[in-house]
């Protein structure tokens, strides 16, 4: 009897070592998961901020096209513009020249600005 209580007590440990060793490889693999899980959510919020971005700079655009189309339009009693370009450059400091406020986020409303 001594004997299978020896043999059965060390089957026991040796069990319990090998949950013990699943146990730390399955909190490992949570913990990845986890890691896995912030870097998806940082990415979803990193796009949702370029897409809103892309938006407020089109938005910009649209508008400051519409303002110099409308300049160029003749106007009562003065003919025609002629020679008026417009181009839409990428500049990082057109926000100061322009002086375009900073949104919330801290980045430029747009960065683009006008040349005419």
């Amino acid at each position: 009897v001594g004997v299978e209580l020896r043999a059965l007590r060390q089957e026991l440990r040796r069990v319990q070592a090998g949950a013990a060793a699943r146990l730390q490889e399955e909190r490992k693999h949570q913990d990845q998961l986890d890691s896995l899980i912030r870097i998806t959510d940082q990415l979803a919020h990193r796009i949702e901020s370029d897409r809103a971005c892309q938006a407020s700079v089109a938005r910009e655009t649209a508008r400051a096209v519409e303002v110099v189309a409308n300049a160029a339009r003749p106007h009562e009693g003065q003919g025609s513009v002629d020679g008026l370009e417009v181009r839409v450059a990428e500049d990082k400091g057109a926000e100061d020249k322009a002086g375009v406020q900073s949104n919330e986020g801290g980045t430029p409303k747009s960065d683009t600005f006008l040349e005419a």
